[in-house]
């Protein structure tokens, strides 16, 4: 039971009214739920930080710790073949591999929500909407097409007016 500002309230005017003779066994015993709501929503936040710290964080600096190792120990290689200039230095710089990193979500907070839908499942998708996506589709290059035709309808037009009136032009000058 979660106590409310208007049960403390009631609670204290009629400890001032005299109303309620038990009030203060009341007070007393609505304070200490009220301690121990707030400490259960401690121990909830300090469990979910522990999960996150232990599933994520620890990780990712487990992460960044062995990568940093790596490009270390790859410089030191690097310098040595620079240095040297031997086959021998440049097959080690080569062989050197990169660490195995673990691959780690990207969440940067303790209040995760799990979602019922798993990560790699596939959403159904209904029917009618496949249909109707395809109808638009449809329609969408049916207008695409006609409008190439028309254009090209107009084009010819065009085209041949032109050819007419240069015929004619030609016709005039020869007179």
């Amino acid at each position: 039971m979660k106590m409310k500002l208007n049960d403390f309230g009631l609670l204290l005017s009629s400890a001032v009214n005299n109303t309620n003779p038990n009030i203060r066994k009341e007070l007393i015993i609505l304070s200490e739920k009220q301690k121990e709501l707030s400490i259960k929503k401690q121990e909830i936040e300090r469990k979910k930080k522990e999960f996150y710290m232990n599933t994520y964080e620890y990780k990712r600096e487990k992460n960044r710790i062995l990568y940093e190792e790596y490009l270390a120990n790859r410089r030191i290689l690097y310098k040595k073949w620079i240095e040297n200039k031997k086959i021998a230095d440049l097959q080690q710089l080569l062989s050197y591999k990169l660490p195995d990193i673990e691959n780690i979500n990207d969440i940067y907070t303790i209040d995760i929500k799990k979602s019922k839908l798993k990560s790699n499942a596939k959403q159904e998708i209904p029917e009618i909407y496949i249909k109707e996506k395809e109808k638009k589709e449809e329609e969408y290059y049916e207008e695409e097409v006609e409008e190439k035709e028309e254009e090209e309808y107009y084009e010819e037009e065009e085209e041949e007016e032109e050819y007419y009136e240069e015929e004619e032009e030609e016709e005039e000058e020869e007179d």
